[in-house]
């Protein structure tokens, strides 16, 4: 039994250290690498410039998966940095209304605690994520101009 928990306690380690190092400019929050922007873009300009990156993994508009994961970020934006704007992330509905999926076509989480009251709307046009200065999941426009977060989604090994 001490073997497993001593197995299980290395395994986690392991785990975490792949998050401990994050290529520059980019940031360890929780488990994931994020770079948040400066300036505000549309969706799409947004998901290119982190498609763009020129970092060796790749890289795209965050996608936050888990609550823990969710805090994690938001207390990064309105106490680290001292922002206190909106988010483009890597979700939308663009392909069945109502139905919000990540970039990586994995389900986003619906209601309490990820989104806003109220939302998502379901207004004509607003088939992107976006992560509110208040902390929330809200749908938008794709050509509103928000700051966006890029996220590391696979470490190339070539």
């Amino acid at each position: 039994m001490q073997s497993f928990v001593l197995f299980v306690v290395a395994l986690l380690a392991v785990a975490r250290a792949e998050v401990d190092y994050c290529p520059s400019p980019f940031v360890s929050i929780g488990n994931g690498c994020y770079w948040v922007s400066t300036s505000p873009a549309t969706w799409e300009n947004a998901r290119n410039a982190c498609l763009s990156s020129p970092i060796e993994p790749e890289t795209d508009l965050a996608m936050i998966t888990d609550c823990e994961e969710h805090h994690h970020f938001w207390n990064y934006v309105a106490y680290t940095l001292d922002q206190k704007v909106d988010y483009w992330l890597g979700g939308h509905d663009v392909l069945e209304e109502g139905r919000w999926k990540w970039l990586n076509g994995r389900d986003v989480a619906m209601g309490v605690p990820f989104w806003y009251p109220g939302e998502p709307s379901g207004n004509l046009g607003e088939d992107f994520l976006a992560f509110t200065k208040e902390g929330f999941f809200a749908d938008q426009n794709e050509d509103a101009l928000l700051h966006y977060a890029c996220q590391v989604v696979h470490f190339k090994t070539d």
